[in-house]
């Protein structure tokens, strides 16, 4: 598991978040619930050579770690969405299989998700 962390050390953009007791931080700035979808999407926007690396505190509710994975969930979405109405000119729910896979293979889904017993240097 300590060699598959320290590959997330590859990409170019990487994206901590940390759901804490305290809060959810997104590269160690705080961020409210309602804003991390749009946090996520940036970031990645930025650089698609990316991995969003979760950090989960145990003292968390379930309702919270729900929160950041469906704000994560959402941004690709998002980002999947404007790169098909851009190079197909429609959404990406009426991309046929074919179409939907290259939209995956630009804009992939990648989490790496890290429970307090996983102890890794950053």
């Amino acid at each position: 598991l300590i060699e598959v962390y320290e590959n997330t050390n590859s990409f170019e953009n990487i994206i901590d978040i940390k759901l804490l007791e305290t809060g959810f931080y997104i590269n160690d700035s705080l961020v409210k619930a309602d804003q991390i979808t749009n946090s996520v999407k940036s970031l990645i926007s930025q650089n698609l050579d990316y991995i969003v690396r979760l950090f989960v505190d145990d003292g968390i509710v379930f309702s919270d770690y729900f929160i950041v994975l469906t704000g994560i969930f959402e941004s690709i979405s998002d980002l999947r969405n404007e790169y098909s109405i851009k190079n197909f000119s429609k959404e990406y729910d009426l991309l046929d299989f074919e179409e939907q896979d290259l939209v995956k293979q630009e804009i992939p889904f990648r989490l790496f998700e890290l429970s307090p017993e996983m102890e890794f240097e950053k």
